[in-house]
């Protein structure tokens, strides 16, 4: 017999589901995702240094840890070094990069404060170390002192890149995937993706081709939104991609 209601368990579970896909879509907006974020806010609010210690604050083996950290070192957001007094210790510290993420991601967890505040996060599916939940409740402690130091970083940041666009109107990066986007995300100077033609990517599971839209971003001087659009108009004037559309089963 079909119950009545949907129970309660499995409306627990859709909601801890949409608030996990929404809080991934918020820290991927600021160049991050849910292990970075947890190791950039355990460096930064626990006296952690050694990837042991650091393992153990995140919730995660070392093993898994080691495979965050590499791809956080590529990205120029930690740095790893031998402890002088024992070599078999790595020491992490973040980077300038990192303090930067850090700032971003911080914001990006603001988002989530009301369900925190008012005790819903408790209703969440998942309360490990390494959960959803915990993460929105360990966002609440970084330090005043901290997030005041990385906005400091921030203003030298927009100091540089207000240099930098001194010398060009507009410029032109991939998209997605513009090392740029983590940038101006801090500095405010403004962005617009157009379409500019179509790829062919295998299908998922060896699945058939697919004839994806691919775009490129223009980024323009802050607070001079007109030249960038014109810009933008003179590209898609010169060209046919946004007047073009994938091919998509339901059409």
């Amino acid at each position: 017999m079909r119950p009545a209601r949907t129970p309660i368990g499995l409306e627990l579970a859709r909601a801890a589901r949409t608030v996990s896909r929404a809080f991934d879509d918020a820290l991927a907006e600021a160049g991050g995702s849910l292990p970075v974020w947890l190791v950039l806010l355990n460096l930064k609010t626990h006296q952690v240094s050694s990837q042991r210690e650091l393992a153990e604050a995140v919730g995660v083996r070392e093993a898994t840890l080691t495979h965050h950290l590499n791809a956080m070192d590529t990205q120029g957001l930690v740095t790893r070094a031998r402890d002088p007094a024992n070599r078999r210790i790595h020491v992490v510290k973040l980077t300038p990069d990192g303090e930067a993420a850090f700032l971003r991601m911080a914001e990006a967890a603001t988002a989530f404060d009301d369900i925190t505040r008012d005790g819903r996060v408790n209703q969440l599916s998942g309360q490990d170390p390494g959960d959803w939940p915990n993460t929105f409740r360990t966002s609440r402690f970084v330090p005043a002192v901290e997030y005041l130091r990385a906005q400091r970083a921030r203003v030298l940041l927009m100091r540089e890149m207000d240099k930098l666009m001194s010398q060009w109107d507009v410029f032109v990066s991939p998209a997605p995937g513009s090392a740029s986007l983590i940038i101006t995300n801090l500095t405010g100077h403004p962005a617009v993706c157009v379409p500019c033609g179509f790829l062919d990517v295998p299908g998922a599971n060896n699945g058939p081709i697919q004839h994806l839209p691919q775009a490129i971003m223009f980024t323009g001087g802050l607070y001079d939104e007109a030249s960038l659009l014109r810009v933008v108009l003179a590209f898609e004037q010169a060209t046919k991609w946004h007047t073009m559309h994938p091919k998509v089963d339901w059409a």
